[in-house]
């Protein structure tokens, strides 16, 4: 609920900067309501403000599942996600015979598709081409200042930095985030970077041998345990970092693999019809390979899951989370067991799933 001076100078400021300075060629509603409006369906913000007042001539796309009613036909939004249309379809055409939606409405969305598919030069390359990565030294220069503008000091107190390095003998760096490099970022920021230096690499790079840097973790802030670092991990043969990642057509893991891929992490998530090859809707999957211990002493694993799972290390189960692989369940379990520096243990983990859910861990 905002009045609509605050919702023109503060909530709605950024996005007209964006339009203004970026001209995007999408524009995505978000999930939630404002007025006990549903903002996929918003006519208001949809039509008046943003393709009306600030002569948007982009698509407007919904977020995924982000739609709940046949209104979004007449509200603004142009593309349905993800496909098939659940309420862009048949109540679109109904909507038009009824007298309830012009046809001139689904003349402009149809414009602004094509619009949109000439800028991307899908006419010329209908193909869709594989994904790929760039990384490009402007780009690496562009992100290195973008994140150090974005930094803010709240206190300097006797003028301590900049550090004058030639000046320092020890360091201390304290804290789970110097080792763990953390992104801030949505449920779907699931982007891997080109590279990752954590802030104490960083650190232990800049003043090289000219000072001693000590590390102490402090306080853990994780809310739940951070995923295994890749390094310690590799296929069986020990050919390649990560762990073999097979798809089955059944709840079992039986019969032959329908789809083999090598993944580096072992944070999987799997929404709508994600899952290679198979029924997204049943399914089970298994990771294998070896893992190698980084230091000796106890070390604790923590397998969480919606569906079912287990962990087995050096053939012994060490988490049971198999139950109902249709209960959409969400398990979360821990184990202790003491390891040896450079000993490398065969891992497997086994995931089952035969729920209807969108969303998969």
């Amino acid at each position: 609920e905002v009045g609509e001076r605050a919702l023109r100078e503060i909530y709605l400021a950024p996005f007209r900067m964006a339009l203004e300075e970026a001209r995007p060629w999408a524009v995505m509603s978000a999930y939630n309501s404002v007025n006990g409006t549903d903002c996929s369906e918003h006519e208001y913000l949809l039509l008046e403000i943003l393709k009306g007042e600030w002569q948007f001539d982009g698509i407007v796309i919904s977020d995924w599942f982000g739609t709940y009613s046949p209104k979004i036909a007449q509200g603004g939004l142009d593309l349905e996600m993800p496909g098939p249309a659940r309420w862009m379809g048949t109540h679109v055409l109904e909507a038009v015979r009824a007298g309830e939606t012009d046809v001139s409405m689904v003349d402009d969305k149809v414009r602004r598709l094509l619009r949109t598919l000439g800028r991307v030069g899908a006419f010329e390359h209908p193909a869709e081409p594989a994904e790929h990565a760039i990384d490009k030294p402007e780009h690496r220069s562009l992100a290195r200042e973008a994140a150090g503008e974005a930094i803010v000091l709240l206190k300097n107190a006797e003028d301590i930095l900049p550090l004058e390095v030639e000046r320092i003998r020890s360091i201390a760096v304290i804290g789970e985030n110097a080792v763990r490099a953390q992104i801030q970022g949505g449920g779907s920021a699931h982007v891997a970077p080109h590279y990752v230096i954590s802030p104490l690499d960083g650190i232990v790079d800049k003043v090289g041998g000219d000072a001693q840097v000590d590390y102490e973790i402090g306080c853990t802030i994780h809310r739940r345990p951070p995923v295994v670092d890749s390094a310690w991990l590799t296929t069986k043969d020990g050919a390649q970092k990560g762990l073999t990642l097979q798809y089955f057509a059944d709840l079992e893991l039986s019969g032959e693999p329908v789809h083999t891929t090598v993944t580096e992490t072992v944070g999987l998530v799997w929404f709508g019809e994600s899952v290679p090859g198979i029924d997204a809707q049943r399914f089970s999957a298994r990771l294998s390979g070896r893992f190698t211990a980084p230091k000796t002493g106890k070390h604790r694993f923590s397998l969480l899951s919606v569906g079912c799972s287990r962990l087995v290390l050096d053939g012994r189960q060490l988490i049971d989370n198999w139950g109902d692989p249709s209960s959409g369940e969400r398990w979360e379990q821990s184990a202790e067991v003491d390891l040896e520096e450079g000993q490398s243990y065969s891992i497997q983990i086994d995931y089952s799933w035969g729920g209807g859910a969108q969303w998969r861990t």
